[in-house]
């Protein structure tokens, strides 16, 4: 999918693993790229970019929002990103095979967001301010949605992830709405 300008050797300049996404932060030390969603999320937290996390008084709200960008971000994302699998498709040569794999750690990963949700969600995943956490769900669930996953044993994820689509930041955020998204998959915005 798309023009896979991440396999590029300019793009591995900056990220030498060659993923997505990559923030350039251009200041007066020079240039650095931060090349993981979580890092990235966390810089523009402590630069006042945004607040990402509860306060810092709180320090049982602020690991309950990153047990839940944990849910996303270690247990959902890396084993079905697209180069994991291509890989499980790549054994048998079966769509079927990476579309099952892909379901079912989904599904899983939603089933304990949604039981984590039940103590701590309100409008968003965690109270009525956005977290990292919902800038981490999005994604996960449009991702889930494109897989076929059936979405209806997480009313609450389902629940938070229409009150974010609200929000102006995520309709301009989604990737089905960038410039760069091939045509094929642009949606208007």
């Amino acid at each position: 999918m798309g023009k896979e300008e991440h396999k590029t050797a300019s793009f591995k300049s900056l990220n030498p693993s060659g993923t997505l996404p990559v923030l350039v932060v251009r200041d007066a030390q020079g240039e650095t790229a931060i090349t993981q969603s979580v890092a990235i999320l966390e810089y523009l937290e402590e630069i006042g970019g945004a607040a990402l996390l509860p306060p810092a008084g709180n320090p049982k709200d602020r690991a309950k929002v990153r047990e839940l960008v944990g849910i996303i971000a270690t247990d959902l994302f890396p084993p079905t990103n697209g180069r994991v699998a291509q890989m499980v498709r790549g054994i048998r040569g079966e769509v079927g095979d990476q579309v099952k794999f892909v379901q079912t750690i989904m599904a899983s990963g939603l089933a304990g967001y949604e039981a984590m949700l039940q103590g701590c969600s309100g409008r968003y995943s965690f109270g009525d301010a956005v977290t990292m956490a919902d800038v981490c769900l999005a994604p996960a669930v449009d991702m889930a949605v494109g897989y076929k996953v059936d979405m209806a044993p997480y009313p609450r994820v389902l629940a938070v992830y229409e009150e974010l689509m609200k929000l102006q930041a995520f309709k301009d955020s989604n990737w089905r709405v960038q410039e760069d998204t091939p045509e094929q998959y642009r949606q208007a915005v």
